[in-house]
């Protein structure tokens, strides 16, 4: 089982909250060693390593990834659906959450798209 931390807040609410509404359902990350591929099993997290008293919630659900894929940042740097279906209001709102945390990430670095079904959709929460 793959483990996935989160952290994010956008003006759409704390990423837990909008995994366990079904309005995110997909990951942008680096590369692993070891991919995730289709119909691997995940777990996501909040903040996975702080201390479980010290949050709302730990675990938010164990989806089955139904969509992995290499990108391109460039790919999606420019792409207001794939923002919006990342868990943010707009693309401006991407592009600045990405620019704080990477602020020199090159457009032609690959990166992973992880999309998952909406853990309302029969997957265990």
């Amino acid at each position: 089982m793959v483990a996935l931390s989160f952290s994010g807040i956008t003006s759409k609410g704390a990423f837990w909250e909008q995994i366990l509404r079904g309005e995110k359902n997909q990951t942008i990350r680096f590369p692993r060693s070891y991919p995730i591929v289709i119909g691997f099993p995940l777990s996501l997290y909040w903040k996975q390593r702080v201390p479980i008293k010290n949050k709302v919630i730990h675990l938010i659900g164990k989806p089955i990834c139904v969509e992995a894929k290499t990108i391109l940042f460039g790919d999606v740097a420019f792409n207001e659906q794939n923002a919006i279906d990342d868990g943010f209001g707009d693309l401006n709102e991407f592009k600045a959450w990405f620019k704080s945390k990477y602020p020199d990430m090159p457009l032609n670095q690959e990166l992973r798209l992880i999309k998952w079904k909406p853990l309302g959709m029969g997957v265990l929460v």
